[in-house]
């Protein structure tokens, strides 16, 4: 494997000229979980992220649901839908919103419909001992791969009642809420791990290999993640603005320096 400092200024140096580019003037709030959201809020994020190609084409879209969602709060949407199957019912009371703009289709209504699942039973899982969960979660410091691994449990109690969402998508969550030693393996980090290690790894394993890397580099796994999404992806969606990613670009320098042995 080439070495990872040399990975990670490719990964410094281009994210740095593709912000400058679309006019991202703060970078390193990319770098940290968001502030100033509730457990419930960063929960509807995460879960509008599973297939957000479904969603209305525009910024932070899912902002236009939340005067339903009881401005996300979990305790009141709890009270409004007191048992945790009752996503079926949030879905009829979102109505047209959102919904206008999809063309219909089975597929795009079945990601409404888990992503209503996943709101409701999120709320129950936070109003039922999941908030205390998610904060000692946070506030672990594992040292290494296998203290993570020995987490995995604790993760998976957070996740499990929840609809729709499985590892992936919870790492995504703590992540952003506080569980800075978590990274998403989603396609482009399992991308970018493929293409470092030659081979296709379980989800769980590309966790511990990021956290590692990430640990030999001197930064987080939440920073690691977060550039190597920024860098593939070019969506600065914080700040609205995207750019065309450069994952091809980074595959063609890591493929040559590999070559090389460096």
């Amino acid at each position: 494997m080439t070495n990872l400092r040399k990975i990670w200024r490719f990964l410094e140096e281009n994210v740095a000229e593709m912000a400058a580019g679309a006019g991202v003037e703060d970078l390193a709030r990319y770098a940290v979980p968001p502030e100033n959201s509730s457990l419930m809020e960063r929960l509807v994020w995460s879960l509008a992220d599973y297939k957000p190609q479904y969603a209305p084409p525009i910024g932070r879209w899912w902002e236009q649901l939340y005067p339903v969602l009881e401005e996300c709060d979990a305790a009141r949407l709890c009270a409004r839908y007191p048992d945790p199957a009752d996503g079926p019912a949030l879905y009829a009371a979102l109505g047209d919103i959102g919904k206008t703009r999809q063309d219909g289709s089975p597929a795009k209504q079945a990601c409404w419909r888990r992503l209503t699942d996943g709101i409701v039973s999120g709320a129950h899982m936070l109003q039922n001992g999941g908030a205390e969960q998610i904060r000692a979660l946070a506030a672990e410091d594992p040292q290494d791969a296998d203290a993570l691994r020995a987490l995995f449990p604790r993760i998976a109690a957070v996740y499990a009642p929840v609809r729709g969402m499985g590892f992936t998508l919870a790492c995504n969550y703590l992540k952003d809420c506080g569980c800075v030693y978590l990274s998403k393996p989603d396609e482009r980090v399992t991308a970018f791990h493929t293409l470092l290690t030659g081979q296709k790894a379980a989800p769980e394993d590309i966790v511990c290999d990021m956290f590692t890397w990430a640990r030999e580099i001197g930064v987080t796994p939440y920073r690691l993640d977060r550039w190597v999404y920024l860098l593939y992806s070019g969506n600065f969606f914080d700040d609205d603005r995207r750019c065309p990613g450069r994952e091809a670009a980074f595959k063609a320098w890591y493929t040559a320096q590999d070559k090389e042995g460096t």
